[in-house]
């Protein structure tokens, strides 16, 4: 039998792991990305490297891709459960609220959901999962939400990151998804 020839992988060698704060803006964490990217690359001396990415850091990914300058540097990015079109439960969270934490004996332990609202108000990433105008294109209403969540309720939200989530969506939208 012959035996595969199997690269080793070393973190911090040959694969890094890019820890950011998901609280702030999509855009500035796509920033700070190339930073590691371009340590990775000197690090290997590669000009391109795979991006391997989940969730929230798909959004960072693509916002990373969006830039012209960055995007010759990625040779392939790989997504697993990423929300390209919003999460409707980041919108429920900010609207509503929704407790943190468990149950223990009858008893709640945790964050009370009108704190999480308030909490959430403060975090621009959030708004950044908010869903997309395109959304509801793509999936059934009783996905959505199973409350309303029409675009009325904005006005009395953090414009500044309701702003930084327009932005977002238009540079990455639907239109600008890479072929399956």
């Amino acid at each position: 039998k012959k035996k595969k020839n199997r690269e080793k992988f070393s973190a911090g060698v040959n694969y890094f792991f890019f820890a950011y704060d998901w609280r702030q803006d999509v855009m500035t964490a796509s920033n700070l990305l190339d930073q590691l990217i371009d340590t990775a690359r000197y690090q290997n001396n590669q000009s391109q490297v795979d991006l391997v990415v989940h969730s929230l850091g798909g959004l960072v990914a693509r916002a990373y891709l969006d830039n012209q300058l960055h995007s010759p540097k990625i040779n392939r990015l790989i997504e697993i459960g990423v929300p390209h079109l919003g999460a409707p439960k980041a919108a429920y969270n900010v609207i509503y609220g929704s407790p943190l934490g468990k149950t223990f004996l009858g008893f709640s332990i945790g964050i009370a959901g009108s704190e999480v609202k308030d909490l959430l108000q403060n975090f621009p990433s959030v708004f950044q999962l908010f869903p997309s105008s395109v959304f509801s294109q793509f999936y059934p209403p009783w996905l959505q939400n199973q409350r309303d969540l029409n675009y009325n309720f904005m006005a009395d939200l953090n414009q500044t990151a309701i702003s930084l989530a327009d932005i977002l969506h238009h540079r990455i939208s639907p239109n600008n998804l890479p072929p399956n």
